[in-house]
């Protein structure tokens, strides 16, 4: 519990130093604002040069600009978390970093862990801040649309088991790599192909990228299979990070 408590410290130090919570908090934040920002201005910037009958069919209601945000968020919210995240573990081995703490005893569990832990706080604390503040400018900038908070609260929750097994998935490959980049693009291709899968009914509901799917169904929150199956993921994933972190262990010391 100590290296744990200690670790989740050091990450916070090192998040610090490195910027990674303005990086996280951008893309969270950013396009929470300027997504219906964006959305409401188009079609008067657009006016003079499409015919009138095209902005009427580019109007945008509430349900609309919401999901716009929760897509930014997969595709691109994910892509600068994973690139975050990558360099997590991969990077420490190599530096032998790990060095003075492994040699007083600090356990792998504890340091990937603290690790996880610490990401997943900092995202769902990002992701209440944003989805608040995308649901409050799009009910000021937009009529129309079945939403309610419900609704938000719910693609809120799937969203942070989403991107808990994001996190977990991220780690597993910087553990196992040694490049960081690397790592980065393998959890991406994971994650989309995941997208692409997702079509598939027979698989779709214990695929994680299905609580996505189901955020942007905007209805209050329920229970799907792919919620119990992204939290065993995820643990799954943090195990053999743990796994082979303890095997690599050997070459740091």
């Amino acid at each position: 519990m100590n290296s744990f408590t200690a670790y989740f410290g050091k990450e916070i130090l090192e998040a610090r130093r490195q910027h990674k919570y303005i990086i996280i908090g951008a893309a969270i934040l950013f396009f929470a604002i300027l997504d219906p920002m964006l959305l409401k201005l188009l079609p008067k910037l657009l006016a003079n040069e499409i015919p009138a009958e095209l902005v009427n069919i580019m109007k945008v209601t509430r349900d609309t600009a919401v999901t716009n945000y929760f897509k930014d968020l997969f595709q691109i919210g994910s892509m600068i978390l994973v690139f975050v995240i990558s360099s997590s573990i991969c990077e420490e081995i190599n530096s032998k970093k790990l060095m003075i703490p492994l040699s007083k005893g600090a356990q792998s569990s504890s340091i990937v862990l603290a690790k996880f832990a610490h990401f997943a706080v900092t995202v769902i604390i990002t992701l209440s801040i944003g989805f608040m503040t995308n649901y409050y400018y799009v009910n000021i900038l937009f009529t129309g649309g079945n939403i309610d908070l419900k609704g938000v609260l719910a693609g809120f929750t799937y969203f942070s088991i989403y991107y808990c097994f994001i996190i977990a998935l991220t780690l597993f490959f910087s553990a196992l790599l040694s490049k960081s980049f690397i790592a980065g693009i393998l959890s991406l291709i994971v994650t989309y192909t995941m997208a692409a899968l997702n079509g598939i009914k027979s698989i779709s509901k214990v695929i994680p990228y299905n609580l996505v799917s189901e955020a942007n169904a905007l209805k209050p929150i329920e229970f799907h299979w792919s919620i119990p199956a992204t939290i065993l993921y995820t643990m799954l994933l943090l195990i053999f990070a743990i796994k082979i972190f303890d095997i690599k262990k050997s070459n740091i010391n």
